[in-house]
């Protein structure tokens, strides 16, 4: 096992403090709302892409599980427990690691959307009180 992986294994990817069930519920909400925004906004092409990628990195994840399951089968009728069981530890640790860094990309991704969104809603300010300026100056 390599230190790098002990260390984000035995790492909290959270540091954000409790937060209120509304606050929860907003929130999740919200992620909603982008995403529906997001699939709505999608093209044809773009989905079946980003639903093919997907696909395919489910199907890699899958071949690579059995893959590693069939290693630790394989160690275990030549009577290597030991040697199973710390192969059995790696995957489960890489897979902790692959959770923590989707998890990293997701946050990454939402906040990148908040800031879009907030820079759309602050040009539409402008424009609208730049619309509400012109009408006062006609009158």
């Amino acid at each position: 096992m390599s230190k790098r992986k002990a260390e984000l294994v035995g790492q909290s990817d959270c540091k954000r403090p409790k937060e209120s069930e509304h606050h929860r519920q907003q929130r999740l909400a919200d992620r909603r709302d982008r995403a529906a925004v997001k699939r709505r906004d999608e093209s044809v092409e773009d989905r079946e892409k980003r639903l093919s990628v997907r696909r395919e990195q489910a199907a890699r994840r899958r071949a690579i599980e059995k893959e590693k399951k069939q290693q630790c089968a394989e160690m275990l009728e030549k009577g290597k427990e030991q040697q199973a069981a710390e192969a059995n530890q790696e995957r489960q640790i890489s897979l902790e690691v692959t959770k923590r860094y989707a998890a990293n990309n997701r946050a990454a991704e939402c906040e990148e959307e908040r800031l879009k969104r907030l820079e759309e809603k602050k040009q539409h300010e402008a424009k609208k009180r730049a619309a509400e300026c012109e009408e006062e100056r006609q009158k």
